[in-house]
């Protein structure tokens, strides 16, 4: 089997707040958009009436999001800026298994996967003009901030002041087993487990405007999760 769906949608927001400085109300608008691409093949075989494999994945080439901001002082002032968030997805996975059916009753499934979640994340932003907002030196536009000549960030700063990883991963590998059991024509008991190992990684990075120098944290770990269903129907 083979599937594809492509998101694309707007966001509109309007509101009015007092803008300070003995300045009147203002308006402001967000225009948001949003394309992803998301592959989803899918593959059954039959060896015999008792045994079947099966593979399926999920594949996502596209995600990406741009955007306007608008906001007015004044119903003949009005300011406007543009982004755009290029995420770079390297997102996939891939699932194998076999259902076996020894009885009529009765089939039991079991599969052993690994999913890759990353990105690298870009933004390009404009001012009113259609000039760039970031320093001539941030070739990379990494986020700007102003630690002050002479220092540095503390810490986890560079993390916080971030926001979002420069460059991500994430590596799964995944155990399902499941069954299903009819002890009656209707009576069914179906139930399954999973066993997921998950380690990752992410870079930050942000550039000191005060010093010209780009600063850099990584956070990285793995975590152990599992899980265990077990439902009954009638």
């Amino acid at each position: 089997g083979f599937d594809e769906s492509i998101v694309d949608y707007e966001e509109y927001a309007t509101s009015t707040d007092p803008w300070g400085a003995g300045l009147p109300y203002y308006d402001y608008m967000n225009e948001a958009k949003t394309t992803q691409l998301t592959v989803y093949p899918s593959l059954t075989y039959e060896l015999s009436s008792a045994i079947m494999l099966i593979a399926t994945g999920f594949w996502v080439p596209l995600s990406k999001e741009s955007g306007t901001s608008y906001a007015r002082t004044a119903s003949t002032d009005k300011s406007e800026s543009t982004y755009e968030e290029n995420w770079g997805l390297q997102t996939g996975g891939l699932m194998c298994g076999v259902e076996l059916r020894p009885s009529e009753s009765l089939a039991v499934r079991v599969g052993l996967g690994y999913e890759h979640y990353g990105f690298k994340f870009s933004q390009e932003d404009l001012d009113a003009t259609g000039a760039s907002t970031y320093d001539p030196d941030n070739k990379d536009r990494y986020t700007e901030v102003a630690y002050g000549v002479g220092t540095g960030p503390d810490n986890d700063d560079v993390i916080w002041d971030a926001g979002y990883p420069t460059t991500s991963s994430e590596n799964d590998i995944v155990f399902l087993t499941g069954a299903k059991w009819n002890p009656a024509d209707n009576v069914q008991l179906f139930g399954n487990a999973s066993l997921q190992f998950e380690f990752w990684k992410d870079v930050y990075h942000v550039y000191d405007t005060d010093n010209s120098v780009v600063w850099e944290e990584v956070d990285k770990g793995n975590e152990l999760y599992w899980d265990l269903d077990v439902l009954v129907g009638l």
